[in-house]
């Protein structure tokens, strides 16, 4: 019998190529069909990250530069000051004329950044941020200014707090000396309420970046207290005991974040806790 299939070509045609590789360009001559044979025939091996160009599906032609570009990439943690704010504080038991003073410096935080380094042959081609973490938050400085007396002084007995730009304002006896008391920020106004014995503030805050809509503090109204947080999140509703002699004892009430109006689920629950802190 007769064999009909056609005879095979004796061989490809010899194909001159650039290849630039390593900081290296070689001239080579081949009868290769493709970039992944060349590459092969060469003994150039490729990481999954580098680029190749042409593609290694590329048919070769004469004359044709290939160029393969290494791509290597390194993670960094810079840290960076973070500058601190100045706040201003106006108080009007002090003239307009009088000096500002400062009632807290100021002072830098810290935070690390992530940094996501490409690099193209050794070269840096991209930085991208992948994390931000506060070592330390800043400190703003607190200047307080003088704005002189406010006409009409009212004198009364005993202490009253409120809200005013965002603020908490105690009032000492008389309307004529608002003083600010240091409640941190972020005052959700649900719960302000000051002690049957004026001497402690009970007020609710936001927390912003976590699952809770508040969390519940206390603050002594003596002048440079700090604030404490009790451990108590989403308050509906707190409020002093007004029969508690001795420790001071509050009530409260809890919700559950939800994502429909108002934003929050009643637990229907009512709880009696004594504050942490000296009769």
């Amino acid at each position: 019998c007769s064999d009909d299939r056609p005879e095979l070509a004796a061989g490809n045609e010899p194909l001159s190529v650039t290849l630039i590789v390593d900081g290296e360009e070689r001239e080579l001559t081949t009868e290769v069909t493709n970039v992944r044979e060349l590459l092969d025939e060469a003994g150039v091996e490729i990481e999954t990250a580098d680029i190749v160009d042409p593609p290694t599906f590329r048919p070769l032609e004469d004359g044709l530069e290939i160029t393969i570009t290494r791509v290597t990439e390194s993670i960094e943690t810079i840290e960076q000051s973070i500058p601190f704010q100045r706040r201003t504080v106006r108080n009007e038991s002090m003239g307009a004329e009088e000096p500002p003073i400062i009632i807290q410096g100021g002072n830098p935080g810290l935070q690390e950044i992530t940094v996501r380094i490409v690099y193209h042959d050794g070269l840096e081609f991209s930085r991208q941020e992948t994390e931000i973490r506060v070592v330390e938050p800043a400190q703003d400085e607190i200047v307080m200014v003088g704005v002189g007396a406010a006409p009409g002084n009212v004198d009364f007995e005993g202490l009253l707090a409120f809200i005013s730009g965002g603020n908490s304002i105690i009032l000492r006896g008389s309307s004529d000396f608002p003083e600010q008391i240091n409640t941190g920020a972020d005052l959700d106004r649900r719960v302000f309420a000051l002690s049957p014995s004026g001497n402690y503030l009970l007020y609710t805050r936001t927390t912003p970046g976590d699952d809770h809509f508040n969390a519940l503090w206390y603050v002594s109204t003596d002048r440079g207290a700090i604030p404490q947080q009790l451990g108590v999140f989403d308050v509906l509703w707190a409020g002093w005991n007004p029969s508690a002699v001795g420790r001071p004892q509050i009530a409260y009430t809890t919700g559950l974040p939800t994502e429909q109006f108002p934003g929050w689920e009643a637990n229907n629950d009512l709880w009696l806790a004594d504050l942490p802190i000296p009769a």
